[in-house]
């Protein structure tokens, strides 16, 4: 595999985890007292919803993981687990938009859910 190949996963790993990092940073924010910012966060959701499954996960299957299972079977339990977080990963964040959606409308409790989960 071309070291750019990794070296764009790798990149996309680190703009990912910053655009986490900043949803957990809010969440502690808000739990301190901070008034919530739903258009950030509505933009924080479907970023992390769009981008890595139309974008970044398509690689990992398509180069990384395909590499991987052409040269050894050692690491088979592995991306089994990686390919079932990517199936995982839409769902968990449609439900987080449901709890912000709950929690921008008012509902009793609605802001600790959407907090805990964003957490999780």
């Amino acid at each position: 595999m071309k070291a750019e190949v990794i070296q764009i996963i790798k990149d996309e790993h680190l703009a990912i985890s910053a655009v986490l990092y900043t949803l957990r940073y809010l969440v502690r924010e808000m739990r301190a007292g901070t008034p919530p910012d739903f258009t950030l966060l509505k933009a924080i959701l479907d970023y992390i919803v769009s981008y890595p499954d139309r974008w970044h996960h398509p690689k990992e299957d398509e180069f990384l993981f395909a590499a991987i299972k052409r040269r050894t079977h050692e690491a088979d339990a592995l991306v089994a687990r990686l390919e079932r977080e990517h199936q995982l990963g839409y769902p968990m964040i449609e439900l987080l938009k449901e709890k912000l959606i709950a929690f921008r409308n008012g509902d009793k409790g609605a802001d600790q859910a959407f907090f805990e989960l964003a957490e999780r």
